[in-house]
């Protein structure tokens, strides 16, 4: 039946059911899901763990989250 003529209604589903199909494709959706979700886990635990250091960024001119910038953050930690 595999390598011969199927022909009629419902020839594919006698080759490949349809809950074989949804079990198999849902197992691939939710083995993606899992996969993504731990991709945004590891990436928000990785983004927490290290707060942001003006110094460094001020030497690129990027804000640092202070309505001034780093320039003020810099030079306030500086005379302290």
């Amino acid at each position: 039946m595999v390598f011969g003529a199927n022909g009629g209604a419902g020839a594919f589903y006698r080759l490949m059911p349809h809950n074989a199909m949804a079990v198999l494709f849902g197992a691939v959706f939710l083995y993606a899901i899992v996969a993504l979700a731990m991709g945004v886990r590891a990436f928000w635990r990785d983004i927490a763990s290290r707060p942001a250091r003006c110094s460094s960024r001020a030497r690129y001119g990027r804000r640092c989250g202070t309505p001034a910038g780093c320039a003020i953050s810099t030079a306030a930690a500086s005379a302290a």
